[in-house]
C-alpha cells in the first residue's frame, strides 16, 4: 500500500467512525426528547428543540475534532515518509558518487575541485590532502596546478583521507580548512532536495 492509499484509508476510517457516532448521538437525543414530549406536551417542544440543538452541537464538535486529528495524523505520516525518502535518496547519491572516480572525465573534475578549494582558502602556503587514489591522480596534474598558482607554496600531505573523492585544502598550521569532497557536494544540494520534498508535502496535504 503506497502513501496515498494509506492516507485515503485512514481518512475514510475516521470519517466513517465519526459519522456513526454522530448518528448514534442524534438518535439517542431524539428518543429522549420524544419521551419528554409525550409526558409534558407543552414544555416538551422547547425541551426537544434544545436537546436536539445541543446534540447537534456536540456531534459536530466531536466530528470536527476527529477530522482535525485525522489531518494531523496524515501530515505527520507524510512528513515521516518524506524524511525516509530523503534519507534514501541521499544514501543513493553517496553510493553513486563512488563510481565517479572511475569515469574518464574525473581528472578534470578533481582539478576543478582543487582549484576551487585553493582559491576559497586564499592562503600563501597550503597543504593538500587526498585519499589514496586521488593522490595518484593529482600527480598527473601537479605541475599544471603549481604553475597556475605560482605564488602559493603547495604541499601534499602524507595523510590519506577516508573520503569517496575530493580534496581538503588546509593552511599549514591546519587551523583553517576547506573541504571540497563528494560528501560536501551532496550536503550542498541536500537543502535543495529537502525543499523539493517538503513542497511535495504541502501539495499533498493542501
Amino acid at each position: 500500500m503506497n502513501v496515498e492509499e494509506k492516507v485515503e484509508t485512514l481518512v475514510s476510517y475516521i470519517t466513517d467512525k465519526t459519522q456513526k457516532e454522530k448518528e448514534k448521538k442524534l438518535n439517542e437525543a431524539k428518543q429522549k426528547a420524544s419521551k419528554i414530549k409525550a409526558d409534558y406536551e407543552k414544555e416538551a417542544q422547547k425541551t426537544y428543540e434544545d436537546i436536539v440543538s445541543q446534540a447537534k452541537s456536540e456531534s459536530e464538535y466531536y466530528y470536527n475534532k476527529n477530522v482535525e486529528r485525522a489531518v494531523y495524523e496524515t501530515k505527520r505520516e507524510l512528513i515521516k515518509v518524506n524524511h525516509e525518502l530523503l534519507d534514501t535518496l541521499i544514501s543513493d547519491l553517496e553510493k553513486k558518487a563512488k563510481s565517479i572516480p572511475s569515469s574518464s572525465n574525473y581528472p578534470q573534475l578533481l582539478y576543478k575541485m582543487i582549484c576551487e578549494a585553493i582559491e576559497t582558502l586564499n592562503k600563501n602556503e597550503v597543504l593538500l590532502k587526498f585519499n589514496k587514489n586521488d593522490k595518484s591522480t593529482f600527480k598527473n596534474m601537479e605541475d599544471e596546478i603549481k604553475s597556475k598558482y605560482k605564488n602559493i607554496d603547495l604541499e601534499v600531505s602524507d595523510e590519506e583521507l577516508p573520503i569517496i573523492f575530493g580534496v581538503h585544502v588546509c593552511s599549514r598550521d591546519e587551523h583553517m580548512i576547506v573541504k571540497n569532497t563528494a560528501k560536501e557536494k551532496i550536503r550542498e544540494h541536500k537543502s535543495d532536495i529537502a525543499t523539493i520534498f517538503f513542497e511535495m508535502i504541502q501539495q499533498e496535504i493542501g
